[in-house]
């Protein structure tokens, strides 16, 4: 992954993961918001890899991007690799 994230200084969010019958009611995008609104004046913002294609459209709706798709050595879908610019 090391080719795909910013050359310049970043914060990269952590997984969170919120259990399916909970998703939909603001839980994930509560806790992430803040730590993403700290970041966006100073810094450009990445997801950790793994993150799965069907997770990109609620990274998405915090303002980030598909920057890259990484094929990984354990023959899964590629990975979506996304990253925001700063504001």
């Amino acid at each position: 992954m090391a080719p795909y994230r910013p050359k310049e200084q970043g914060r990269f969010l952590e997984t969170v993961a919120t259990a399916h019958e909970a998703q939909g009611k603001g839980l994930g995008s509560g806790v992430l918001i803040p730590g993403i609104q700290e970041g966006r004046a100073h810094w450009v913002s990445g997801v950790p890899g793994g993150i799965q294609r069907g997770d990109v459209r609620f990274y998405e709706r915090l303002g980030f991007q598909v920057t890259a798709d990484v094929q990984l050595p354990d023959n899964d879908p590629p990975h979506p690799v996304l990253a925001q610019e700063p504001r």
